[in-house]
């Protein structure tokens, strides 16, 4: 009776095991693709990215990432000849020695050749000028004065630390004001026609083109 029983419990098992499909191709058609995730200097969350860009003289790029996979894989880059590219665990930092654009190319593969590639286009620039914009307001009660405002100028380079920091007003191509607040009142002496100019600098010592308006005063 024994006998029968094992011989019983034996024939499960070689069942069981026949039903399984343990070969490697099970396993490659059940493997999902990895994926690479990056995370650029100004970037909130981990995601995908064809370019970005960075200000030359703000130093090196720095770029975090990570790969989702069932296993530990490892990145590889290749890059345009005008970096310098130093890789660890978690991030890529990319060197420039001048102002260029190249290509970095993000490799990864898992054991059964999957794999996933990212090609980021990245630019090291020089400083953007800065953008003056003019607005002239009335002053209430004050026919000939007029509020010269130029607050609404702005730095390109904001996000990588820039800022404006003087302002020029001209009146008929005379300097009337240079100085660190963004308006001025001015008080118009007589009838006539004025041309009224800003012109703004940044921190690095660019000024903008200058803009105008004509006023006309009856």
């Amino acid at each position: 009776m024994k006998k029968y029983l094992f011989l019983i419990q034996a024939l499960i098992l070689i069942l069981i095991i026949s039903a399984c499909d343990t070969s490697s191709d099970y396993y490659q058609q059940e493997n999902l693709d990895p994926q690479i995730l990056v995370k650029g200097p100004y970037d909130n969350d981990f995601g995908r990215k064809t370019l970005d860009s960075t200000k030359f003289d703000r130093g090196d790029y720095v770029l975090f990432y990570k790969i989702l996979d069932e296993e530990e894989l490892t990145l590889t880059i290749t890059h345009d000849p005008a970096f310098t590219v130093q890789l660890d665990k978690e991030k890529i930092i990319v060197s420039a020695t001048e102002r260029c654009r190249g290509e970095l190319k993000l490799n990864t593969e898992d054991t059964f050749g999957a794999s996933d590639e990212m090609k980021i286009l990245l630019t090291f620039f020089g400083n953007l000028p800065p953008v003056a914009i003019l607005e002239i307001e009335d002053v209430p009660g004050f026919y000939y004065e007029k509020k010269i405002d130029a607050s609404k100028s702005y730095d390109p380079d904001e996000k990588y630390g820039g800022k404006i920091v003087l302002y020029r007003f001209l009146i008929n191509g005379k300097e009337i004001q240079k100085e660190y607040h963004p308006f001025m009142y001015y008080t118009f002496p007589r009838t006539g026609n004025y041309d009224v100019r800003i012109q703004v600098m940044d921190d690095e010592e660019e000024w903008s083109t200058q803009v105008y308006k004509r006023l006309e005063f009856n």
